[in-house]
């Protein structure tokens, strides 16, 4: 269901709400902290104080929320931009035949008097046909190779993006190398949205949107009148299929069933959100046998 859920897109709304300074305010706060002008009216003036900052920033007509989605087709433009798919698919086939084998340890106590023979290596011309066949099946890169994740920890920012350390494997380079060339690449398209890149780790990239940016999203989800919280419908909506429960009509039902398809009907209405044609299924079926005994 991955692209079609807005579950994703609602959990990094309420992500982002931790860098606004009008959802901060509704923080607790000890009243030891706050200057002796703010005490008296820091709880009673929290709603409107709120509501202020969320309208400061007015939202722009042309304004659209940047979801993961939208920073997997910017790295997956970088990526195709930066390397020939060929040259990944031929250095990957090279590490794999390049590895050194794994030597079996012998049990204590086992004695084996004909042990298995090795396989025979690979002839050049073996080993040069699966490069060919591997550089031939080679494809653009896509979504899955821009490896893009919600961040796992918030110091780590907003998202992440691990493709470096595959991609060096193959190429033969070192990972924060090939993390500073996709910051670089990136660096154009998020500078309006985004703050400073970052490499951590052996070539991590942790990106960070900005508080500006922040303000206009929650600003441009409280003025949407259609009550979508500024979320666009999918630009290629799919006829979808959505298989509930299916319990057997000749059992006792249970709480399982239930469960399953309170959470069918929810992944319906999430999908219909995003402007999907949703089926719902619900197949009854497994009552040949029953109604064969009640007709003998």
């Amino acid at each position: 269901m991955r692209g079609y859920c807005i579950a994703v897109q609602v959990v990094m709304s309420l992500a982002w709400l931790r860098h606004v300074p009008a959802f901060q305010v509704g923080r607790r706060i000890r009243a030891s902290t706050l200057p002796p002008s703010q005490r008296l009216d820091s709880v009673a003036l929290r709603p409107a104080r709120m509501m202020q900052l969320m309208m400061s920033t007015k939202a722009k007509t042309d304004f659209s929320l940047k979801s993961i989605d939208w920073l997997q087709d910017n790295v997956v433009e970088v990526l195709n931009e930066l390397y020939d798919p060929a040259d990944v698919a031929r250095g990957n086939v090279f590490a794999k035949l390049n590895k050194p084998k794994k030597k079996k340890k012998k049990k204590k106590g086992s004695e084996d008097e004909n042990p298995a023979p090795e396989k025979p290596e690979m002839s050049e011309s073996e080993k040069q046909a699966l490069v060919d066949a591997a550089v031939a099946q080679a494809k653009p890169f896509d979504r899955m190779d821009a490896m893009v994740t919600p961040a796992t920890r918030a110091e780590f920012g907003d998202y992440q993006v691990n493709a470096a350390m595959g991609l060096a494997k193959s190429l033969g380079m070192n990972p924060r190398e090939c993390a500073q060339q996709i910051i670089d690449a990136l660096k154009p398209r998020l500078e309006t949205l985004m703050e400073e890149p970052e490499i951590a780790g052996p070539g991590f990239v942790n990106l960070r949107f900005q508080g500006a940016y922040l303000q206009q999203a929650v600003s441009a989800m409280a003025a949407d009148a259609n009550g979508r919280l500024a979320i666009p419908k999918a630009s290629n909506p799919q006829r979808i299929v959505v298989d509930f429960s299916s319990p057997n009509i000749a059992k006792e039902m249970h709480v399982g069933h239930l469960r399953s398809t309170i959470i069918g009907d929810t992944l319906c209405n999430l999908l219909e959100f995003l402007g999907h044609d949703v089926v719902r299924l619900n197949h009854v079926g497994d009552w040949g046998t029953q109604f064969g005994m009640l007709v003998e």
